[in-house]
């Protein structure tokens, strides 16, 4: 028995031999759009063991082969083997894709795994928006996996390996105005350096206007920016000194403006705590980003821990994002409602810093 990818015949004989293994994280049968589009991305992730000497590569729908990058390489990908296909969703028909994986070493040993990608396009990701961890039976019924290994817990979705930037996306490309809400718990953290994958930062980050990574050379591209704002709950070794940051006014070519909150939050591992965003359009293409940060079943406080206007409304719209930066966190329950008109222009007088 054989089988066609592209201009290629593999013999069936031959895959069943390999000593090859390829892990697909979330499934053999994913579906995407469901909801809505977060990012203009969908991410097909996994891990191919042994990873020594093996190559890597896929077809869509049909496609001639084309390479996939393994980790490690300090930034998406974190452990050997990793990889994580980005297929931009243009180029997918609506309804069932088929995905060919092929891993190869240099003996030839050659083993193929198929993964079935439902897409549904069309679909406007609903605001207000809510998850509550407990009624929640799988992690891509809620939200889009954009990095890293995840697992689903009684108190929500739960990183597996600390790394750089495990990224959960929702929301949808047209959403505009919005505050988004999460709870999340610190477990602990990769020990903080200069250089990768840390990069001397530890955070746990909501962004807001998402639209998925720029084009770059990379295989998954690393290029984060554009978007509107990724607001960074900055955690730190002393755990009385954990500060907000924020990136804003990034375009395609200019590195984005960092504005950050130098008085210290004071956390504890285990205890569940609340990050909020919120994003408003302003006159003048411009927007403003605010964000909090408090103990969980505390009274929200009234002010924002961190307020700061851009000069241009560069990217207008977008989904949002959970992120974990070298942290072992829990995300629990978050929500995204749109921003009451009135309340879009609200001065600094009527909201102090």
């Amino acid at each position: 028995m054989t089988l066609t990818v592209g201009n290629c015949v593999f013999a069936r004989s031959s895959v069943e031999a390999a000593p090859i293994t390829i892990d697909v994280w979330y499934g053999d049968v994913q579906d995407f759009g469901k909801l809505g589009q977060p990012q203009r991305w969908l991410n097909i992730l996994g891990r191919v063991s042994p990873s020594a000497r093996v190559s890597l590569q896929y077809s869509l729908n049909g496609s001639p082969l084309a390479s996939l990058s393994l980790g490690p390489n300090d930034t998406r990908l974190a452990r050997p083997g990793d990889f994580n296909l980005d297929l931009d969703v243009a180029a997918l028909n609506n309804g069932r894709n088929t995905v060919v994986l092929v891993a190869t070493d240099t003996l030839h040993h050659r083993i193929i795994r198929t993964v079935t990608v439902r897409y549904h396009r069309g679909h406007i990701w609903p605001l207000p928006y809510s998850v509550d961890s407990r009624q929640t039976k799988a992690i891509t019924d809620v939200v889009q996996v954009v990095d890293g290994l995840w697992k689903l817990e009684p108190d929500g979705i739960r990183t597996l390996e600390t790394y750089y930037d495990r990224v959960l996306a929702f929301g949808d490309l047209t959403w505009k105005d919005y505050t988004v809400t999460a709870t999340v718990t610190f477990h602990g953290f990769s020990p903080p350096k200069k250089g990768p994958p840390t990069y001397g930062v530890l955070h746990a980050a909501l962004a807001a206007r998402w639209s998925g990574h720029a084009e770059d050379e990379e295989q998954p591209h690393v290029k984060w920016y554009p978007l509107g704002t990724v607001a960074e709950f900055r955690f730190s070794e002393h755990l009385d000194r954990c500060t907000w940051r924020i990136f804003r006014d990034g375009d395609a070519t200019t590195y984005p403006t960092i504005i950050e909150k130098k008085q210290g939050h004071k956390i504890e591992l285990g205890v569940r705590y609340k990050l909020k965003l919120r994003v408003d359009s302003l006159p003048g293409h411009a927007a403003r980003y605010r964000t909090k940060f408090w103990t969980d079943g505390e009274d929200e406080p009234l002010m924002w821990n961190l307020d700061t206007k851009e000069g241009g409304e560069r990217i207008p719209s977008g989904g949002t994002l959970l992120i974990a930066h070298n942290t072992d966190v829990t995300f629990g329950n978050f929500s995204a409602v749109p921003n009451a008109h009135e309340e879009a222009n609200i001065t600094d007088e009527q909201n102090p810093k």
